[in-house]
């Protein structure tokens, strides 16, 4: 199983290609196991976003963590 920081490369990849073909709406997002979702931040421009700007959800979408609150 891909760990947290490969599912936040991937979709940062995935975010950069669908802006270049334009598709503009929309959030991407990976299941990280039965309650933990990694998710893009709405209304953020896919094309500039980084590994750091996506949040991870529990499955009522309460925001548990973000990259700065894994690295302190």
């Amino acid at each position: 199983m891909a760990s947290d920081r490969q599912y936040r490369e991937e979709i940062v990849r995935f975010g950069r290609m669908l802006h270049e073909q334009g598709f503009v709406a929309g959030n991407l997002s990976a299941r990280l196991d039965h309650r933990r979702i990694l998710a893009t931040p709405t209304s953020m421009n896919k094309g500039m976003i980084r590994a750091s700007d996506l949040v991870i959800v529990d499955k009522d979408a309460h925001c548990e963590e973000t990259l700065s609150t894994l690295q302190n």
